[in-house]
Formats: C-alpha cells, structure tokens, sequence
C-alpha cells in the first residue's frame, strides 16, 4: 500500500458480467489499485442502467454523479484514474480540489467508430464530433495513460498533447486468475483432440474484425492439408455480421472449429488445452492497441505466435522472447514459418520461461506501479 494515497477508478461502460477483454481488463486494474490506495474507490453504471440510457450518456451520468459524490466526500482522492470520451466534469473536478485526473486512452473514438458504425452515416458524423470533445478534454488532464506508444505518437502528433504529460503502458496479466493446467485434462474436459501427436492453435477472445481472423484461418488452411494432425479453435464469435460472414464461409474447412464466446473459466481450459496460442491482428487501426489475450496465454505458460512488425504484438512477443512472429498475411511463408517453430522449439521449456516472465515481470501488479509512479511525478 503506497501511504496517504487516495484512489478513484472510473469507467464509462459497465462490468457486469465481466466479459470481454476490456472488461476484464478493467476488472484486473481495479484489484490492483485496491490494494496500494489507502481510501479507494471503483465508479461505473451497472449494465441495466448503462444500456438503456446508451453509450453516450453512460460516459456523461458517470462523471457528474461521480463528481457529485466526491463534492460530499471526506476522503476525497489524491488521483483519479478515468477511461472515458467526455473528461470535462472531471478536469472540473480535479481543478476545483486539486485532485489529478489520469486519463487512459485505447484508441481514437472516431478510428472504432468508422469501423463500428460504417453502415451507420449518423452514429460515424457523431464519432466525429464525441472525438472532438476528447481530444479538448484530454489536453485539460493532467496526464494521459496510453496502451501502445503508437496511439501515444499518433495523439501527441495529430493533436498535440504534451509529451511530459504522457506515457504508454501496455496491459498485462493476472497471474492467479490464469495459470497452468494439465494439457491432456484440459482437452478431455472440453471434448477436444486427444491423440498423442495432435496439435492445437488457439485464438480465444473478442472476434471483431481488427483482429483479422481471416488471415489466421486462411494460414491454418495452408498448415493442415499437409499436417492433418493440426487443429485450430477460434473461441469467442457472436452474433456480429464479421462473425456471421467467418462462420458462412470457412465452417466446412476440416479441422477448424468456430466457438462462441466462453466465460472465463471454460476460457482457461482452452489455453491450458493448446499448444500454441495465436495473437493476430488486421492492421486497420490507427494503434493495434495492447491485447489482453497475449497476456492471458503467457500466464498459462503458452507460446505465442503473433503478427510480427506490430507495436504491441510482435515487439512485445520479440523482445521478451515469448514465442514467434510471423506475417499471417503473407500467407504460404507463415504457414511454413510456423511449422518450422513449432518442429524446432522446446515448447516445454518456452511455456516455462513465459509463466515466470508473467509472475515475476509482465503483470498487473507492476503495470499499475508504473501508472500510480507516472502520475506521482505529474
């Protein structure tokens, strides 16, 4: 506990049921800063509220019952941590008790949102404008916490935001909330391939159409009709058009398996059932952000083969040598590439090597010391 700190932690979506990585995500962080604040507060809407007034309004209500409450608080906090597109009752706030007010940022609002809504002409001009009002209440904050050093170039170079208020932290992993299984019980628990040398690809998470799932398959299309031994999952797909259109054109591809989104505990499973976890990407946004899922895999000791030359992805994957990088794009090299790692790698040894890179390096527990350390020096 770091003394006479007191934390907020705000949120303009709900946590309800705790899916998804966001979510989950959020949920990591808010442990953390629980146990290192003296007087510690977490403020979102609950799912019924945040739904029926929408998206817009959640992030609004939030911050003005937020800042109403701290007005009668005796404890108010020192720091107040926010993932929100509004910021301005906060800036308010913060100025009006000289309390700091830390920002996090993941994307650009108006990058999602001509992907989110391109079919929607109204909600992509409103984007726009909700971005508008972003980037004037981020420059009002007294520092900004960005996912990737890309989206932290790219704010400071399109709208410029100081760069000695800035930094980039990636996201991390809970080392007790995803941890190693037995691979063999894991697979008879879902009902999985059992032979003795059958391999398992996994991708598991949010199946949204940055991640470039396509790529993936179409590399596994390459590797299984010459290693029929191979078997790849693709867990998380709803009811989205991108997720419809993945399952209407490769559902008959031998070997594939399209899952639905899992709740956590059947998600370990997964992992701990595979061999080798797969972190893609499409790179169509701005910033390809910080996946949790990479950090997820490597908490359960699992190798990670992921989109290499990709900020977040493949650099975090080289630098800590937690697997392999490859261009799924490049179709007929990965496939090859990917073989060749899997034949000439202890996987053993590599699964080891990355669940003590997660327990003693790349968790939440160091990743929000840096956050509360950054804004100590604001």
């Amino acid at each position: 506990m770091i003394k006479d700190v007191n934390i907020d932690f705000s949120v303009s979506f709900y946590l309800d049921d705790g899916v998804g990585g966001k979510r989950k995500a959020t949920i990591a962080k808010s442990k953390q800063i629980e146990k290192l604040s003296d007087n510690y507060h977490f403020v979102s809407l609950n799912k019924i509220v945040a739904k029926f007034i929408g998206v817009y309004f959640t992030a609004v209500f939030t911050e003005l019952f937020h800042s109403i409450n701290i007005m009668f608080r005796n404890n108010k906090p020192n720091i107040i941590f926010v993932r929100t597109f509004f910021g301005f009752f906060y800036n308010w706030i913060g100025k009006l008790y000289n309390i700091k007010i830390i920002r996090e940022v993941h994307t650009e609002f108006k990058d999602d949102t001509k992907i989110i809504f391109k079919k929607n002409y109204i909600k992509k001009k409103l984007g726009i404008l909700v971005n508008y009002f972003e980037i004037k209440s981020l420059k009002k904050a007294d520092g900004v916490i960005f996912n990737n050093p890309d989206l932290e170039d790219y704010f400071i170079d399109t709208y410029g935001l100081d760069r000695d208020k800035t930094i980039s932290i990636y996201n991390a992993c809970d080392p007790d909330e995803f941890y190693p299984a037995d691979r063999m019980e894991a697979r008879q628990k879902l009902g999985l391939p059992q032979g003795k040398n059958d391999i398992i690809l996994l991708f598991i998470g949010s199946a949204i159409q940055w991640h470039g799932l396509e790529y993936l398959i179409d590399v596994f299309d390459k590797i299984r009709k010459k290693h029929p031994n191979y078997f790849l999952y693709v867990v998380g797909l709803t009811d989205s058009d991108y997720n419809l259109k993945l399952k209407e054109t490769y559902s008959g591809m031998k070997n594939l398996h399209l899952v639905d989104r899992v709740p956590t505990d059947k998600a370990r499973f997964f992992i701990n059932a595979a061999d080798i976890c797969m972190v893609t990407t499409a790179k169509i946004l701005i910033s390809q952000g910080s996946p949790t899922k990479l950090y997820d895999f490597i908490a359960c000791g699992k190798p990670i083969i992921t989109q290499k030359d990709v900020t977040g992805y493949g650099s975090v994957v080289d630098e800590h040598n937690l697997g392999f990088s490859v261009d799924f794009m490049n179709t007929e090299k990965a496939a090859k590439e990917i073989i060749t790692f899997i034949n000439n790698t202890d996987l053993k040894k590599l699964s080891e090597h990355n669940r003590k890179k997660a327990v003693e390096e790349l968790n939440w527990a160091n990743a929000i010391n840096k956050w509360i350390n950054f804004s100590k020096q604001l």
